[in-house]
């Protein structure tokens, strides 16, 4: 205690003697004179340190400390003395808790960064430690929170901060007294930055413990907590006309400075679009929706930066916050306040960006963001996603669309001329995933319109995360397919691949999603009898096929039993070992139809060996 109180006093010494006066912006300030440690920038490097480009590695000895420039200081001891009681000054400000374990770089291609609103730290610890919990499922490499309400007086008295994980560097940023449990942010990292800095160095901006920005090797982070246009818009003309002006001056001054691509998280306080909250209509006086607050929010993004989400899903309708009022979680009304906004030219390393919805403990919900750091990382360029078109003329197309609406015999099949729905791209073949594992779901949706107006498909596409995912009995013919633009409704970061059933309407069907171009896509087995009822899609890459079947049951009183054990069964064999035979792995997922062990059904009464799937 007695050293920290010395460090204080010495950093105050050090303010005093080399800083401007209280409330100038150290990001225009260029009278200051650097020492021959500590580099005249926004941030002191460590001695040694190299600003380079993403994917440089900056070593440090385990005994060199972090060397912070006076500008850092300023914004931990802008804050006058007559404003702090007695009390106060024996607190640090800004408490910083080192990890166990001293850990200076990432030992991993890709890092998760998360950020959350929780609405008061002790009330999110007290209430079944849902951020403890939160930690322990997602484990973020980086997490970022925001309006932790707790002044660092009461932070440090309590003990707060030995509640997280001791691998993590803790930096808070409370509100400054006589103000006590508003506002604030934290980070926490696995891994120590090179600097840190604490608020944006504007008086007027810092008393409520707004931001916080670690420099890394690859990337500045800054966590904000935006000041909200308050009731009544009291507080608008601050946040559009000073804040936003401000923040925005200070993050590109900073890119500019470090030479590091910016990402930047927390609570925005602003729904930028109409699609980013539930009921637009009458809004536009309400805090967060104003035309001032979005347009600002634009100029952001303007100044060359990329909202993370809506460039993955740009038509997805989904929220980060829900009032506790009423019933909104559950109806699914709220609104899209909490961002991951990165510079442009670090979009190539964003590997997704995404609502976490099956977290509780605040009004808001935690975003989450993969990237890439590998040192070795190469941009791979994908074509736009696009639906497949059938290679075939028009007047071939409209007679296969009448077809889905009609019962046909063999006879009136096979006179119909056949749609070879085949899609290569021999210039360009696909260059794998751009990972060392991908993942693949299949699911048995038992109808594509049920699921998609729920947003259940939607829901669990941002969740699970698959790289491929197959869907069984989708019931939609094709016109219907096309009329009620269901294509639209899936995430335009997948490439989409349909076979409806040809000989009804709304029976079968499968589809296929997949985030990399396949070499070729292939429909059916080529074998009338099985095709009509559009079961198969078979998708060719590099070294291996994904085939997604929806295998014929045997039906009510096992009608069906011998066309599928005798035929189908027999003539799909015989399909999957002619892709093998290519040389090429082969990968089957889908709804078999069958349980084939006794494991697999949940009796073993004598009576379940005559239902269809179990014989």
């Amino acid at each position: 205690f007695r050293t920290q109180m010395k460090l204080q006093k010495l950093a105050r010494k050090v303010t005093s003697a080399t800083l401007p006066s209280a409330g100038t912006n150290p990001l225009t300030t260029t009278n200051i004179q650097p020492t021959k440690l500590v580099q005249s920038t926004l941030f002191g490097f460590c001695k040694g340190s190299n600003s380079g480009t993403m994917g440089k590695t900056v070593k440090r000895s385990s005994t060199e400390p972090v060397v912070h420039s006076p500008m850092t200081k300023l914004s931990r001891s802008f804050t006058t003395k007559n404003s702090l009681s007695s009390a106060d000054e024996e607190f640090s400000l800004h408490p910083v808790m080192e990890a166990k374990d001293e850990r200076l770089s990432w030992d991993k291609k890709e890092i998760k960064i998360a950020s959350w609103n929780i609405n008061g730290v002790r009330a999110v610890l007290k209430n079944e430690n849902k951020l403890g919990k939160y930690i322990d499922d997602c484990d973020p490499d980086i997490l970022c929170l925001n309006e932790s309400k707790i002044d660092a007086q009461m932070l440090q008295t309590e003990g707060v901060m030995n509640k997280f994980p001791d691998y993590y560097y803790q930096y808070w940023n409370c509100c400054k007294p006589p103000q006590k449990g508003y506002s604030g942010v934290a980070i926490f990292s696995k891994v120590k930055p090179l600097n840190v800095r604490y608020d944006l160095g504007i008086e007027k901006h810092d008393r409520e413990g707004r931001a916080v920005t670690l420099e890394f090797d690859d990337f500045v982070l800054i966590a904000t907590y935006t000041p909200n246009a308050g009731e009544g818009l009291k507080r608008l003309k601050y946040r559009t006309e000073q804040w936003d002006v401000d923040f925005r001056q200070y993050m590109t001054n900073l890119e500019k400075i470090t030479g590091k691509p910016i990402i930047w998280t927390g609570d925005t306080n602003c729904a930028h679009k109409d699609i980013d909250i539930h009921n637009p209509k009458g809004r536009e006086k309400f805090a967060g929706f104003t035309p001032e607050e979005k347009k600002e929010f634009g100029e952001h993004l303007a100044a060359g930066y990329v909202d993370t989400f809506r460039h993955f899903y740009p038509n997805t309708k989904k929220f980060s916050y829900f009032s506790a009022r009423g019933n909104n979680r559950a109806t699914n009304k709220g609104w899209r306040l909490d961002y991951f906004v990165v510079s442009k030219d670090m979009m190539p390393r964003m590997i997704d960006s995404t609502i976490n919805d099956a977290v509780y403990g605040s009004d808001h919900l935690p975003i989450e963001l993969r990237l890439n750091i590998s040192p070795d990382f190469k941009e791979t360029k994908w074509p736009d996603p696009i639906c497949i078109e059938e290679s075939v003329e028009e007047e071939e197309a409209k007679s296969y669309r009448k077809m889905t609406t009609l019962k046909l015999t063999k006879k009136q099949l096979e006179a119909i001329p056949r749609v070879q729905k085949v899609e290569r791209s021999p210039a360009k073949p696909c260059d794998d995933f751009g990972k060392d594992t991908i993942k693949l779901s299949s699911w048995n949706i038992k109808g594509i319109r049920k699921i998609v107006n729920s947003g259940e498909l939607i829901k669990y596409i941002d969740n699970v995360k698959p790289d491929i995912l197959s869907l069984n009995e989708t019931l939609i013919d094709e016109n219907s397919l096309t009329k009620e633009q269901i294509k639209q409704e899936i995430p335009d970061n997948y490439y989409q691949y349909w076979n409806c059933c040809k000989k009804r309407g709304g029976y079968s069907g499968v589809a296929v999603f997949t985030k990399a171009k396949p070499l070729s896509v292939k429909y059916d087995m080529d074998i009338q009898e099985h095709d009509q009822e559009g079961r198969v899609i078979t998708l060719e890459y590099p070294n291996f096929y994904v085939v997604t079947c929806y295998t014929p049951n045997a039906a009510m009183g096992l009608k069906r039993l011998d066309y599928r054990t005798q035929e189908w069964d027999v003539d799909f064999r015989k399909f999957i070992q002619a892709l093998a035979d290519t040389g090429k792995g082969v990968v089957w997922g889908g709804d078999a139809n069958v349980a084939h062990k006794n494991l697999d059904i949940f009796t073993k009464e004598k009576k379940a060996l005559k239902w269809s799937g179990n014989t």
